[in-house]
């Protein structure tokens, strides 16, 4: 259920930003740095052809000031070169 909540909320930020792709949040592989990640900065920047890391720098700016996110996470980081 929470990453399903996740999901939909990174979801709808990809969205408003102009990025139409469902989000993919999961367990972090390195649980020592972070406890959820998504890697779809890579599809993003593929897809529409743009810098991975200036895409995440955007999505992690627009994250940071929704409220959604603030109930979930005491913060959320973008990690070169494409992991929020």
């Amino acid at each position: 259920m929470y990453l399903e909540k996740l999901n939909e909320l990174l979801t709808s930020a990809f969205k408003e930003l102009g990025f139409a792709i469902d989000a993919n949040v999961m367990k972090s592989d390195r649980p020592d740095l972070c406890d959820y990640q998504s890697n779809d900065i890579f599809s993003i920047a593929k897809k529409y052809k743009q810098n991975p890391i200036e895409i995440g720098e955007k999505i992690i700016n627009y994250l940071n000031n929704i409220s959604d996110f603030a109930k979930y996470f005491e913060s959320i980081t973008f990690v070169k070169p494409g992991f929020i």
